[in-house]
């Protein structure tokens, strides 16, 4: 099974071209010196292996320095949080517009309809937020249903 190169393993390759291409021919027509040559070329080289290594790398040792990694939990983590993230984002506008109905409620009685509807539907979703197993969410709204 081959793995797909992503935009940093693409573009490590175009770095590597222009390393492997430009660099010589710069410095064949005079235009570097082999000190700049040399200088640009390592450094070039080893971002360009870099970039297209980079999801397969998981330790760099320099010295007594040691960078480790673990890109299959990092992507992990990441799709959690921003799981969480989202969940949140719409707890927090359910809880806003919630809110914003109850200060609509006080100062106007012109649509209660309207606002009641807008307002069950911002607690349907926290409910939902609160409580994810749809067994125990429909228990609590039966439990809540009978609050006088």
């Amino acid at each position: 099974m081959q793995k797909e190169i992503g935009l940093a393993g693409r573009c490590g390759f175009a770095l590597l071209a222009v390393a492997i291409v430009a660099l010589p021919i710069a410095l064949f027509a005079k235009a570097i010196e082999i000190e700049a040559f040399s200088a640009v070329a390592v450094v070039w080289l080893l971002v360009a292996a870099v970039m297209i290594l980079g999801d397969s790398i998981t330790e760099i040792t320099l010295w007594k320095a040691t960078i480790k990694r673990d890109v299959q939990a990092a992507k992990v983590a990441r799709a959690e949080v921003e799981a969480v993230r989202d969940e949140l984002r719409v707890a927090v506008k359910s809880l806003v517009d919630s809110t914003e109905i109850a200060f609509s409620m006080s100062l106007s009685v012109e649509s209660p309809d309207e606002i009641l509807e807008r307002r069950a539907r911002a607690v349907e979703r926290l409910q939902e937020f609160a409580e994810p197993d749809p067994v125990k969410l429909r228990e609590w709204r039966e439990e809540l249903k009978k609050l006088p």
